[in-house]
């Protein structure tokens, strides 16, 4: 399954990497909002964990684009120092996923990842026998 990691800061993309890789995710980044649409054009990635402050085509607007140039639809989560309420809503309302703030814990990143791609219909849960 694979993964694409939008961000500028270098070091989020090299944690995330490590990260995703040991999850079994084939990763792509991508340092700008403009390589980020043309990587999810080519790639169809079943993950996008963007950072909404990228140079080139960024903001809110890139999730809104993100979710439609990857079929089916790619879980969106978007990662950001800017946590409030009214930016956490514009993220939703613009068709994240989920939103996760900065800093943040890697593992919690991945469980968020893995509960979209449950909600997503691309994981299937294995439950317990009882």
């Amino acid at each position: 399954m694979k993964a694409l990691v939008i961000s500028s800061e270098m070091d989020t993309t090299h944690l995330l990497e490590v990260k995703l890789k040991k999850d079994g995710f084939e990763v792509i980044s991508a340092q700008t909002g403009d390589h980020g649409l043309d990587q999810a054009r080519q790639e169809q990635p079943a993950v996008i964990v963007v950072d909404p402050q990228v140079p080139g085509e960024h903001g809110l607007g890139l999730v809104r684009h993100l979710k439609a140039v990857a079929r089916p639809a790619p879980v969106v989560v978007v990662l950001s120092f800017e946590a409030g309420i009214a930016h956490i809503a514009d993220a939703f309302a613009h068709g994240a996923d989920d939103f996760v703030a900065q800093p943040f814990s890697p593992q919690g990143l991945l469980e968020r990842i893995r509960v979209g791609l449950v909600r997503n219909g691309r994981l299937r849960v294995e439950s317990e026998a009882s």
